[in-house]
């Protein structure tokens, strides 16, 4: 999760992690278990700030060893995966917990990563990942990811078919 802009971006400061306010959206969200797995400590610490400010708050994990851990422990809804962390990296711990024999490896998986060339989507989805957000994170994408993924629209249930390229070609 990057904690700098590009200045041609300043104008979006209140959309990105670096530009976090406190005050909470007043919205009805989803109640929602949401892990993210982000080995810096900054970035995590942003990363809740964007979660509260969209209504929900998120467990972390450092490495793809504690979200393994982590997923035994508690039910999640969906985990924001930074692809690159210590002792497990994020393809990694995907590929693991596609391979587990139980119901966990359905976990919708976003990646978070400030890889963002042609091909680095591709290689999240072929380790397993379901969808790719690259940094540093935009709060509309962020909640429309999230949306996306929980399979509420208004309200409402929705099938989670996704066309994440146009959305990608958008930033």
């Amino acid at each position: 999760l990057c904690t700098t802009m590009p200045e041609d971006e300043e104008e979006e400061q209140n959309n990105t992690y670096s530009g976090v306010d406190d005050a909470p959206t007043e919205k009805n969200v989803p109640e929602l278990n949401i892990l993210v797995a982000e080995d810096n400590p900054i970035n995590s610490k942003l990363a809740g700030k964007l979660f509260e400010k969209l209504g929900y708050s998120a467990n972390f994990a450092k490495n793809g060893l504690e979200v393994l851990e982590k997923i035994q422990e508690s039910r999640y809804d969906m985990i924001f995966m930074d692809c690159q962390m210590p002792e497990m990296d994020g393809y990694e711990a995907t590929k693991r917990i596609r391979s587990l024999n139980s119901p966990l490896k359905e976990i919708p998986i976003i990646a978070m990563t400030a890889n963002a060339m042609e091909g680095d989507r591709e290689i999240c989805i072929d380790a397993g990942m379901n969808d790719y957000i690259s940094k540093p994170i935009r709060l509309k994408k962020l909640e429309s990811k999230i949306t996306q993924w929980s399979g509420e629209v208004g309200g409402r249930v929705r099938e989670l078919t996704v066309n994440s390229d146009e959305e990608d070609s958008e930033q």
